[in-house]
């Protein structure tokens, strides 16, 4: 099990991925990577530090890199996922190899994998990494500019939590948890329902 980790990848530069991405990348101990196909989006983050494409007025951390080689992600202690759920089993089971098998998955995507499957069960079925979940009921917006916002960290191992508390120190994330990783992800699926039906 990880202890302290340094490196961390966030898969998808969209708002919730850059939002992450961003913060985590104002800690000087941590080493953050973001990832995403579309090269315009990771040259204006690593020459302007800002994300045309999302966050257009918001000036983003120095230390947010953006990537288009999946291949940087082979030395990543956290990998969080922030691409649409549609998508998200298939990309990772296409490039499991390049995953280390230390390495913590945290899904952040909202919706089912595959079936009736949640992504984080799918995921822990076909890969050995430990998946997690992590959700909330904020904006990505409120993250990037810093407003207060709470998170719940879903884990099947306990010891993980005071990993991610200490990840997410002096941020303006505050974690709670929960080993109930599929009825976070359920709950936040029905949130998303709940949210379209209701306007």
């Amino acid at each position: 099990m990880i202890t302290k980790p340094k490196n961390i990848c966030v898969i998808g530069a969209g708002m919730i991925g850059t939002a992450i991405g961003n913060i985590l990348a104002a800690k000087n101990d941590l080493s953050v990577t973001l990832f995403t196909i579309e090269s315009d989006v990771a040259d204006s983050i690593n020459t302007i530090k800002v994300n045309k494409k999302y966050f257009p007025n918001i000036k983003l951390n120095s230390g947010l890199k953006a990537i288009t080689d999946l291949n940087t992600i082979k030395g990543s202690d956290i990998i969080f996922l922030a691409i649409p759920s549609g998508v998200t089993v298939d990309f990772i089971l296409k490039n499991s190899s390049l995953i280390p098998e230390g390495s913590v998955i945290v899904n952040l995507a909202k919706g089912f994998g595959k079936g009736r499957k949640t992504i984080t069960e799918y995921l822990a079925e076909s890969i050995p990494n430990t998946i997690c979940s992590l959700k909330g009921p904020t904006f990505a917006r409120e993250i990037v500019s810093g407003s207060p916002t709470a998170f719940t960290f879903a884990a099947n191992d306990q010891g993980l939590f005071p990993v991610f508390s200490e990840l997410f120190n002096k941020t303006n994330i505050f974690l709670d948890f929960t080993t109930d990783v599929k009825g976070i992800e359920i709950l936040s699926i029905l949130k998303n329902i709940y949210a379209i039906v209701l306007g």
